[in-house]
């Protein structure tokens, strides 16, 4: 039997996690909680499992999920993030997997996605349900550097497969507030991905790809047949794309200016 790590990234994400842990404490041989900064009771909860509270100061999901890895006591790592809760049968896997030893350097994982309460058709950047790699070998796979700081996924692996049944439950987007949150976030850390590439015109694109990425989100992927939450996230998949040009004209303006 192999061992395994999990950990949880957290910021503020006292809601599901009691719910999280008593679904993963029966295959976890060391549980983590990444945390970036909480003020809510996100650290009462995971001290009242006895489980480990790690801190570093949340700058993007990369080098967070980089720097668990590097924590984790054991070379099979399972990642799972604050709003996902794991099915019953998902679990059940798992612990199959763990009892067999495991044969793949990582593992990709179905993902159902909830807005508003709503299972969607699409969530920029993904359709619904999405498979995202969670469960790797830290020995072999890990988060490069050149890839986005947003939605990173790992590579290194030799070998991959996909864990066919159980499903992550992913509940994202439950409250207008949340909307204008993870905006603030997401459009920060994607505005420093733009400026790190050295991307070309993005003035341009700042008024240009916002259309684009909600038509073929929207209108071509099908997120109108959601309705009322369909067009709130088709508003937020515009709004993020804007902001992260808009940022990084600013970021990349006021460098210039503090070089001249």
């Amino acid at each position: 039997m192999d061992l395994l790590s999990i950990y949880i990234l957290t910021y503020n994400s006292d809601k599901y996690l009691d719910q999280i842990l008593c679904q993963i404490k029966s295959i976890g041989d060391d549980i983590i909680i990444l945390d970036g900064g909480s003020t809510d009771g996100t650290k009462k909860i995971a001290m009242s499992h006895n489980v480990r509270f790690e801190f570093r100061p949340f700058d993007n999901f990369k080098d967070q999920r980089n720097y668990a890895s590097t924590i984790s006591k054991n070379d099979f790592v399972l990642a799972i993030d604050a709003d996902e809760i794991p099915s019953d049968e998902l679990i059940n896997e798992i612990q199959a997997l763990k009892q067999a030893g495991f044969k793949n350097d990582a593992y990709s994982i179905r993902r159902d996605t909830h807005v508003l309460g709503k299972n969607v058709v699409c969530h920029y950047p993904v359709t619904n349900p999405d498979y995202v790699i969670r469960l790797i070998n830290k020995k072999v796979s890990y988060y490069p550097d050149l890839k986005p700081k947003l939605h990173s996924t790992p590579e290194g692996y030799k070998s991959i497969s996909t864990i066919n049944k159980g499903t992550l439950y992913h509940y994202t987007f439950e409250t207008d507030k949340e909307f204008d949150t993870k905006l603030e976030i997401y459009s920060n850390i994607a505005a420093e991905e733009v400026v790190e590439s050295g991307e070309k015109m993005i003035s341009l694109k700042m008024f240009f790809f916002p259309f684009l990425v909600w038509f073929k989100w929207y209108i071509l992927k099908g997120s109108w047949r959601d309705g009322i939450v369909g067009w709130k996230m088709g508003v937020f998949t515009f709004l993020l794309v804007f902001e992260r040009y808009k940022k990084a004209y600013i970021i990349r303006r006021e460098k210039k200016y503090s070089h001249s």
